[in-house]
């Protein structure tokens, strides 16, 4: 509320559930609270109303576990303290999700993410240092697992989910892989 988020209603079963939104104008960008189920198991119920509506997911556990970056935010003469997850774990994380994902759009979705996260960082090396140090974490050799699965080589099936995301994005078929 202090970020000046505008919560509305979101579960017609359930009057308490609220999201938020960030609404400029006729702008409106739903904010989603995602965690682990440590954190919110599924089923909980609220001790209070309302409440925010926040999602449990298994894979967000690894990130919990990674030292967070924290971030100030200047907007409109007002300083925000944010702390997000670092870009290694929530590449981890994407990647994880892919494996559970049935609508073949989110799994493209969350595989570009990926590529953008890497392709466009201004320290990739940064990324590359920590994604090693995770070595030894069994969630990250599934997350491996999974991504050299899609990857491996030029024809794997990754691949083939980027490509009409790409070509919507003006970006020649060519240069994709």
């Amino acid at each position: 509320l202090k970020a000046h988020l505008v919560p509305r209603k979101i579960d017609i079963d359930d009057k308490n559930r609220t999201q938020f939104s960030y609404v400029e104008g006729t702008l409106s960008v739903p904010i989603e609270f995602i965690t682990s189920p440590d954190v919110l198991p599924k089923g909980q119920a609220p001790q209070t109303a309302p409440y925010v509506a926040c999602d449990s997911v298994d894979e967000v556990a690894f990130a919990l576990r990674c030292v967070p970056l924290r971030q100030k935010i200047e907007y409109k003469e007002k300083t925000f303290q944010v702390q997000i997850t670092s870009p290694a774990a929530f590449i981890v994380v994407k990647g994880l999700l892919v494996e559970h994902r049935t609508n073949a759009n989110k799994i493209a979705k969350a595989l570009a993410s990926i590529a953008f996260v890497l392709r466009y960082s201004p320290e990739p090396k940064k990324i590359i240092a920590e994604l090693k140090s995770f070595k030894k974490d069994e969630t990250y050799k599934e997350f491996l697992k999974i991504i050299t699965e899609l990857f491996e080589k030029s024809d794997k099936r990754g691949f083939r989910m980027l490509e009409p995301m790409y070509q919507s994005w003006g970006i020649p078929k060519a240069n994709i892989r």
